[in-house]
Order: structure tokens, then C-alpha cells, then sequence
């Protein structure tokens, strides 16, 4: 592996609820409670100078041609605020926030893991597109606070120049505004970047809005996997109209620290559909599009990797893609994996069941490729 992004991998951290890992892709990590094993993995990190199992994802897509996370981080200059040439070798100074599941979606790649609405509608709390659960909701709070406690008394706040917000939903409560607040009592808020993973169903409220001001950048990546009745089928129970209006709230604030993007996930259902994405994207942003020097939002993908992924993806229906795409968006072809057919006897399976509980129906939202899936037939 590049020095560089060892580098970054040392002094980045992501609490992973109850785990401590330093990305979201690598296949090892430590248990929080258990202070001798986070110890000797901080010391297993230190050591990586060339790949290692853990990191076959990144090797994997590397080896197709594709950009991978690692290589991502390396290039991007928010990210790499993270890594101070004064940190100590032990300073975490980038810090990747992923301690609470509360989550107003269950989106088709999602679980139980990432969202509090998947525990909800797996239990079978569902009255149409309301899902209640009081117990699991005072249960993710009375975790999240624990975890918030053991993250403060693991990390040196004065030490973090990145933060960046998973989920669940990040904006969805105020523990993102809690632990700005708690860095702002020990150094000032212009050296910090931030950055938020969001469905974009939920805006910030006053006080955010201020605390952004006065930090040095503010990433907001919008996880969106499609427009119009694609996102809503997708991310259910989620409304595009009132997504696609909060975006025009964030670019609106007109916050020149402010960089927007958007998170994409490429699946055997939108991968047909980038053309009419790129084409809102094109007319949406046309005057907005700073921070990622006017390149595409939707062209920075990544393939899904759950029950839902792109070994799912028809012979027929992939060779369409191909054709489509070969000379005007290349690198998403680059996505596609060879067809597993046991794969994709998982996936026809898992959306039939899901459909039928949220009484969806796949084919009508995408008409245009139901031919390639003849067994849901």
C-alpha cells in the first residue's frame, strides 16, 4: 500500500458502534470494551506497508481499473486534512463517527446494522409508510450515549482536524452538534472540517447552521441511488419531492466552506437508468457546483456489495449497459461483476419478499429492464 494512505490509516479512526476500525471497507476490527485487543491493533495497523487480506476490497476493485476508497482518500484534500505532520505516530486526528443507528429509512442495500427503521420493520412494527418501535428507539438512545462516553474518554478532541458523520441518519439528532461542541471548548472551530453521509431527509437547524460557519470545510454527501420514483423504491420509505427540496435548502445557505456531492450506490436495478441521473444532475446543480471542481456528482459511485450487488446483473441486461455506456460513461461498466447465478437467485428472492411487505413492485418503478428478470415472473 502507498505510504501516503498508511499514513492517513494510522492516524484515522472510525468507531464503528461498539468496534474501532480505520475505514468502512477494511475486514478486521477491534472490540471497543477489550482494551488489549485495541491496543494490539493499533499496533497491527502500524506495521501494514503492502496489502493484507483485510484490505481485499480495495486490492479487488484497484485491479478492475476502478478509483478505490483508499486511493479516494489519498486524493482528496478534505480527507487528508486528517493527517497532520506533527501528529505522533499513536494522534488520531481524522475521526469517522458511526455510533448510532437511528434512521428514518430502510433502504433496499441497508440493514439492521445502519438503521433503526430496518430494526423496526424487521420486527414487523409497520402501519403503511409509519413504523413505530418506543423500545428500540430508548435502546439505540441509551447505547448511543454509552458509546459517546467511551469515545470522549478514548480520544484526544484537541488532536481532530476531520470529522466525519455516518449513520444511520446523521441529522436526524443533535449528536452530531454535541460532539462539535465538544471540540470547540478545546480548539477553535477553523481548523476542523466536517463531513455528513445523508439521506438528505432531514436539514440542520440554526446553531448547526453557525457551527458551520466558522469551520474551515464542510462536506455534505447525499446518498442518492437514483431521482424520482427510483429513489423513493430504493430508499423507502423516503419521498423524493421532499429530498429533492432539502438539497436546494443546502445549496441555498450559499456557504462558500460548503462542499457538496453525492454518494451513489450502482445496482442491478439503477445501473440502466445513470443517463436520466446524470441529466437532473446536469440541470439540478448547473449553478452549484463547487467544491469537486465541476465534475460529476453521480460519476462518484460505488458498487453495492450486500445481497443486492452487481454480480446480480443479467447477461443480457449487462451487455445493454456496455452498449450504452462504452463511450460515454466508461467507469461505470468498470462496476459491473461477472454473473453469479447463485447470487442471483439471493437477490430475486430478497426482493420478492420485500416487495410484498412494503407492497411494492420492482418492475413497474423499472419498466424498461423487467424483460432481463424473467424469474420474478
Amino acid at each position: 500500500m502507498e505510504k501516503k494512505f498508511c499514513l492517513f490509516l494510522n492516524h484515522s479512526a472510525r468507531f464503528n458502534q461498539d468496534h474501532f476500525e480505520p475505514c468502512c471497507w477494511i475486514q478486521k476490527t477491534a472490540n471497543l470494551n477489550n482494551p488489549e485487543e485495541l491496543a494490539n491493533y493499533k499496533i497491527w495497523l502500524s506495521q501494514i506497508n503492502d496489502w493484507v487480506p483485510e484490505c481485499s476490497f480495495c486490492k479487488n476493485i484497484e485491479s478492475r481499473g476502478i478509483k478505490s476508497p483508499r486511493l479516494q482518500v489519498a486524493d482528496n484534500p478534505i480527507a487528508i486534512l486528517g493527517v497532520h505532520p506533527n501528529s505522533e505516530p499513536t494522534d488520531i486526528t481524522s475521526l469517522e463517527l458511526q455510533i448510532d443507528t437511528e434512521c428514518n429509512s430502510a433502504c433496499l442495500i441497508c440493514g439492521e446494522h445502519n438503521s433503526s427503521t430496518w430494526q423496526k420493520y424487521n420486527v414487523g412494527k409497520i402501519t403503511g409508510k409509519q413504523i413505530f418501535n418506543k423500545s428500540i428507539d430508548l435502546n439505540i438512545k441509551l447505547r448511543t450515549e454509552s458509546r459517546f462516553k467511551k469515545l470522549k474518554e478514548n480520544i484526544q478532541l484537541d488532536k481532530i482536524n476531520l470529522l466525519v458523520f455516518l449513520g444511520g441518519e446523521p441529522l436526524g439528532n443533535d449528536l452530531h452538534k454535541e460532539m462539535i461542541l465538544e471540540i470547540k471548548k478545546v480548539k477553535s472551530l477553523n481548523s476542523i472540517s466536517v463531513r455528513y453521509i445523508t439521506n438528505a431527509s432531514k436539514t440542520p437547524d440554526d446553531e448547526t447552521v453557525q457551527l458551520w460557519r466558522e469551520m474551515k470545510n464542510v462536506g455534505i454527501v447525499f446518498s442518492l441511488d437514483g431521482i424520482g420514483e427510483h429513489f423513493n423504491y430504493l430508499r423507502w420509505p423516503l419521498q423524493w419531492d421532499q429530498v429533492e427540496k432539502n438539497i436546494k435548502y443546502f445549496l441555498d445557505l450559499k456557504l462558500p466552506n460548503m462542499s457538496p456531492r453525492i454518494s451513489s450506490a450502482i445496482n442491478p436495478f439503477n445501473i440502466f437508468y445513470y443517463d436520466r441521473y446524470l441529466a437532473w444532475e446536469n440541470e439540478f446543480f448547473k449553478n452549484s457546483k463547487q467544491g469537486i471542481n465541476n465534475t460529476s456528482y453521480f460519476g462518484q459511485a460505488f458498487e453495492t456489495t450486500g445481497v443486492i450487488n452487481t454480480a446480480c446483473i443479467p447477461k443480457q441486461l449487462a451487455d445493454q449497459v456496455v452498449e450504452k455506456y462504452t463511450l460515454t460513461e466508461p467507469w461505470l461498466i468498470k462496476h459491473m461483476n461477472p454473473f453469479s447465478q447463485e447470487k442471483y437467485d439471493k437477490f430475486v428472492e430478497y426482493i420478492k419478499v420485500h416487495d410484498e411487505k412494503r407492497n411494492l413492485n420492482w418492475a413497474e418503478v423499472f419498466p424498461e429492464i423487467a424483460e432481463y428478470f424473467p424469474q420474478f415472473n
